[in-house]
């Protein structure tokens, strides 16, 4: 589930990239730059470039944990894709929290944890 909502967010970044890339090109043709396309190209440009990192992040830690490795790193990427919600993903943060509760259950888990530290 860590590697789904990995590439939840790099779906994500596709998006704001596009989504700038539209923006730029609004401005390009009608040869005037309004503030509103300004606006949304900074702040997709900035949801993309937070969004980026952290499905980077849940996709490794995900994939290490197939390996029955990465415990930790696990934690730490269930919550960065929480924590990330300040920084404009919005639309990933009800699957986050899903994913938080869940992996805390399973990760912390006294035989998970015998099992992953072997």
């Amino acid at each position: 589930m860590l590697i789904g909502h990995g590439i939840l967010f790099l779906l994500w970044t596709a998006f704001c990239a596009f989504a700038i890339t539209v923006g730029i090109l609004n401005t390009r043709i009608r040869a005037a730059s309004r503030t509103d396309d300004i606006f949304v190209i900074i702040a997709y440009g900035v949801f993309g470039i937070a969004a980026l990192p952290t499905g980077i992040l849940q996709i490794v830690a995900g994939s290490s944990l197939l390996r029955n490795k990465g415990r930790v790193l696990a934690l730490i990427a269930l919550w960065v894709g929480v924590g990330s919600f300040f920084l404009g993903t919005v639309f990933c943060l009800p699957t986050g929290i899903a994913l938080v509760i869940y992996g805390m259950l399973v990760l912390l888990d006294p035989a998970v944890k015998q099992h992953l530290s072997r």
